[in-house]
């Protein structure tokens, strides 16, 4: 086993502080990465009436799944996260969007209420986010504990 200490004379050191100025640290650049991986995300997704081809990130029509994209910080995990949030009627399409499989909706009205399997094909946006921002994370920690 390695030990390695630390000593410091002269000054007025507090553990306390330091580990409090990570925390505060981590919380901002996570939330800065996660929040521009969210906006690169958003981009990347076009309003058009056409749909996009496979590989390049879903076209929109009326804009739900790009509004429908948050970012959260959870300080029990030391995580952020990003990406859509669950739709109603359609809770695992995004996922199918994402990584191209079949996916189930409900489709109809009324006594014509069915779920209806879709297979989709790949068109990710949130894995060519995550790749983009990814470089320039470590960059984003320095100077960031003050």
């Amino acid at each position: 086993m390695m030990q390695i200490q630390l000593a410091l004379r002269g000054l007025d050191w507090k553990p306390a502080h330091v580990t409090d100025a990570y925390l505060k640290a981590e919380r901002q650049v996570l939330t800065k990465a996660a929040a521009r991986g969210r906006s690169i995300a958003r981009r990347a997704m076009r309003k058009r009436n056409r749909a996009s081809r496979p590989g390049e990130a879903p076209s929109v029509r009326q804009g739900q799944l790009k509004r429908f994209l948050l970012f959260a910080y959870e300080p029990n995990n030391h995580t952020a996260v990003f990406g859509p949030r669950r739709l109603t009627g359609a809770s695992d399409t995004p996922e199918a969007l994402e990584h191209g499989k079949t996916a189930s909706r409900v489709v109809g009205r009324g006594r014509q209420r069915r779920r209806q399997s879709i297979n989709y094909e790949n068109r990710p946006a949130m894995v060519p986010a995550l790749q983009e921002i990814s470089p320039g994370i470590p960059a984003m920690w320095k100077n960031a504990i003050k």
